[in-house]
């Protein structure tokens, strides 16, 4: 890993990256606070919806807003390497039934004052 000095950076590509970075953050942080107030929404929807009876699986459909809302519920299931390897399967056969993908590269904002 390389740690890049934007202050070493050639002016020209510096005032690009800084602006770049300043849009970002901006964005970043507009989308972070609604993502939130969103989350806080759904959480009071689902509330309001249980207390007039409402389960996962029922449509509540709101036609002046263009939308039809499902009440939904997931189940997820993980296969824990650990668990699979005390009960005797192969770290080889764990190993040819792993896949394993890798993305586009991509950049995180993290703010300086906090960790990871």
């Amino acid at each position: 890993m390389k740690l890049f000095d934007i202050n070493e950076i050639p002016q020209e590509m510096n005032d690009r990256i800084d602006s770049i970075i300043g849009q970002l953050a901006v964005v970043t942080e507009a989308i972070r606070i609604a993502e939130d107030e969103r989350k806080r929404l759904r959480d009071e929807l689902v509330d309001a919806l249980q207390t007039v009876g409402a389960e996962p699986g029922d449509v509540l459909e709101a036609a002046h807003h263009g939308v039809r809302v499902e009440m939904t519920q997931r189940i997820q299931r993980q296969l824990r390497r650990d668990s699979l390897l005390e009960l005797g399967v192969s770290q080889d056969l764990i190993d040819m039934a792993t896949t394993q993908s890798e993305t586009a590269p991509y950049v995180v904002l993290r703010r300086m004052d906090t960790e990871g």
